[in-house]
């Protein structure tokens, strides 16, 4: 049996479900996808065990590596030739744990303190494995996050700049530009 949906499978989860899915697209046939929305691009992999649920879209020629978690509650926008390497966690919801409110889903709503907002990944953003990208995060075009790094409060990363976090709980931080040579590939493909 093959690792990816076939065409077929790819064309019920359409109908079925009324996702976008865009042409030549690969899902891992162990994908968990519980979306309200979903929207796959062209020439798009999803590998295997990533967990998609909410509101998600991801563009063209985009790589989501294996064992990544898109929790897009809040709306996950993905631009095109984006790469999300394996183990990295996108929240657009989260419990605040100051310890004045219950935690988790189990939990009644109003007896929880959340924040929640979108997440924007613009064209050709780079994610290193076991990132953690928490609601409000907005990575401009051409930037990247470095291995095991965290984006939170309301994170911004400028375009074409890397990021890095110093310790495993800080928020990444500005490390050097990046080169835009990318972009002059894509009238290639």
């Amino acid at each position: 049996m093959n690792r990816f949906l076939d065409d077929f499978e790819l064309e019920q989860l359409e109908l079925s479900t009324g996702y976008k899915i865009g042409k030549n697209v690969k899902i891992a046939r162990n994908t968990v996808i519980d979306c309200n929305e979903l929207e796959i691009g062209d020439n798009t992999i999803i590998s295997d065990f990533t967990i998609l649920t909410g509101r998600i879209k991801i563009g063209r020629y985009c790589h989501i590596a294996h064992k990544v978690h898109l929790s897009g509650h809040y709306n996950i926008t993905i631009g095109n030739h984006v790469t999300i390497s394996a183990n990295t966690t996108i929240y657009t919801e989260s419990d605040d744990h100051k310890g004045h409110a219950l935690i988790g889903p189990q939990v009644p709503y109003e007896f929880r303190s959340c924040y929640s907002g979108p997440v924007l990944i613009n064209d050709f953003v780079a994610i290193g494995t076991h990132c953690i990208i928490m609601p409000n995060s907005i990575f401009g075009e051409g930037s990247m996050l470095n291995i095991r790094s965290n984006a939170y409060n309301n994170f911004r990363a400028e375009p074409w700049m890397k990021y890095g976090s110093y310790s495993p709980i800080s928020i990444a931080q500005l490390i050097k530009p990046r080169e835009q040579g990318q972009k002059d590939l894509v009238d290639k493909l």
